[in-house]
């Protein structure tokens, strides 16, 4: 059921962020200007994340393990300092005590030191395709490896990453910007997605390729930079962009309410600037004791 509960801690953050921009005295235009800046706020905060994970080398810890290297090209910055943490992990804390050869499968019984809460972890494990399950599940809570099957990986001395354990919500692909198939339209899991997605990965990798190696040739270099912008007209050519949405348009998205209204709003008459105040000095609760009180007196004395 770890996948269909749900807490208040979710909907407490998202008020505690919001609040830092409004506060409940704030009318519905003033909230949808400073909801608008809260957007704002975290689309710098993920692509300033997405910038360091794809211009900055994260440093290895293990370059023994070829694992490691693998996963800071394939992970964001942050699932992969998670990953190094378990490998991290896997060396100092678990050792594999013996294995078994199944009919279909190795398993493995691992100890980790930390967990004296159960004698071994069993990881099984299928050479052929790569299949691999461990009893503590972190995989099928998380949807990320643990140290004792990184453990096994390690032993066997595993020189590739699992392809089915590499889930695409944990990749760099996963943002929209970043991902062809989703902004192409087509299904993840067809054919056509896996080709656009390595088509995208040889030019990047070519266009840095070539640049590293002419950094030290400057007119090669300039060469190539103008045959880059030369092209970009034809970029332009074959890419259609919509116009920004303006103001009206999403608030209207917002509202639901995208056809125009007809009724005729008037000036009303007789109304009073804002700030003008009342035409007459407020007056104290003495004040008005007392002109009652004389109104009082007056009419006893009219009567004489």
């Amino acid at each position: 059921m770890s996948g269909l509960m749900r807490t208040s801690s979710r909907s407490e953050s998202e008020n505690h962020f919001f609040g830092q921009f409004c506060n409940p005295g704030c009318t519905l235009v003033e909230f949808l200007g400073h909801f608008d800046y809260a957007i704002e706020a975290q689309r710098h905060e993920h692509r300033k994340n997405d910038h360091d994970t794809r211009n900055t080398n994260a440093e290895i810890w293990a370059e023994d393990f070829v694992l490691e290297d693998q996963e800071s090209r394939i992970f964001t910055r942050t699932i992969f300092f998670d990953q190094q943490l378990e490998i991290q992990n896997c060396i100092h804390r678990c050792a594999i005590a013996k294995w078994e050869n199944m009919v279909d499968f190795v398993n493995f019984f691992v100890k980790d030191w930390e967990q004296p809460c159960t004698t071994f972890f069993e990881v099984m494990m299928q050479e052929d395709d790569m299949t691999v399950y461990c009893t503590c599940k972190r995989f099928e809570q998380f949807g990320l490896l643990c140290l004792h099957i990184f453990c096994v990986l390690r032993m066997l001395d595993i020189r590739e990453f699992p392809q089915r354990y590499i889930l695409r919500r944990w990749t760099w692909e996963a943002v929209p910007n970043s991902a062809p198939g989703v902004i192409l339209g087509i299904n993840e899991t067809e054919d056509r997605y896996n080709e656009v997605n390595r088509v995208v990965r040889e030019i990047t990798y070519s266009t840095e390729s070539v640049i590293n190696k002419l950094v030290t040739n400057f007119d090669a270099l300039c060469s190539f930079r103008d045959h880059v912008v030369n092209y970009f007209k034809t970029a332009d050519e074959s890419v259609v962009n919509a116009p920004p949405k303006s103001c009206r348009e999403r608030f209207a998205e917002i509202t639901g309410n995208t056809k125009p209204s007809e009724a005729t709003v008037r000036v009303p008459i007789g109304t009073r600037f804002k700030g003008m105040g009342k035409p007459k000095r407020m007056k104290s609760k003495r004040e008005i004791a007392l002109s009652q009180l004389g109104k009082k007196e007056l009419s006893v004395s009219k009567l004489f």
